[in-house]
């Protein structure tokens, strides 16, 4: 006998499981899953030596995405409603107090590779904004790659990593948040860890930047619809016997 409906049943599933597909997330400006990460305090600081009150070198959002870094305190500071979190170090008086700038390295990872789905960027500007006297640039390195995203004007920038290009949509003038989205940034390259730094050596008039958020997607569900595909195999294997 040979059933065949069973099996395009389950395949029915199996892309409707896909489709909806929850995933771990975080976001400052919306306050979204911060987990002990809320607890960063929010500061107005300039760049007259102000201290910083924060204490926190590393946090991990309530999906268990993990921020740290290279030295310094975590900082949060807000911008035309955007908020981003950037670093604070008393050994780069010259940078921005909040976010980060040559020599700071912020750290996201997580404990499994995976696909990620977005990395929201903020406080990226275009010249003149803020006094910043060049298009700003964010580096980003994840897998042994290392990718930019490049403010192209007052409303887009472009992101490029291992020979892919992207054009983004935001607000880099002094009236904007300079936030920008990236979208699935590394492509099908399954990756624990990203690293954000800026590679133009200077003070807070060259490149900065910070993080607002990020996705990823549920690693325990990935694993879920691998050993679906093993069942429906099977089931399908047997109605045609």
């Amino acid at each position: 006998m040979k059933l065949t409906q069973p099996s395009v049943s389950i395949g029915a599933i199996s892309v409707f499981l896909v489709l909806s597909a929850p995933a771990y997330a975080f976001n400052f400006t919306t306050g979204t899953n911060l987990g002990d990460c809320g607890d960063i305090p929010l500061e107005k600081l300039s760049n007259n030596n102000d201290l910083s009150v924060s204490t926190i070198s590393t946090c991990t959002t309530a999906d268990g995405i993990t921020l740290s870094t290279n030295g310094g305190v975590l900082s949060l500071k807000e911008v035309n409603g955007t908020k981003g979190v950037g670093i604070y170090d008393d050994l780069h008086p010259n940078g921005s107090l909040q976010e980060i700038d040559f020599g700071e390295t912020l750290t996201l990872s997580t404990a499994t590779p995976s696909i990620w789905k977005s990395i929201d960027i903020s406080f990226l500007y275009q010249e003149g904004a803020f006094g910043d006297v060049v298009d700003e640039v964010a580096t980003i390195k994840a897998g042994g790659i290392t990718g930019t995203l490049s403010v192209l004007g007052t409303d887009s920038a472009e992101w490029s990593w291992n020979g892919f290009t992207q054009i983004l949509s935001g607000n880099a003038t002094s009236s904007g948040g300079g936030a920008f989205s990236i979208l699935n940034p590394f492509g099908d390259t399954k990756v624990s860890t990203v690293t954000l730094t800026s590679t133009q050596d200077g003070n807070y008039i060259y490149s900065d930047f910070a993080v607002t958020g990020a996705t990823v997607p549920e690693p325990s569900l990935l694993i879920g619809l691998s050993t679906l595909g093993v069942v429906m195999t099977v089931l399908t294997a047997k109605t045609k016997e």
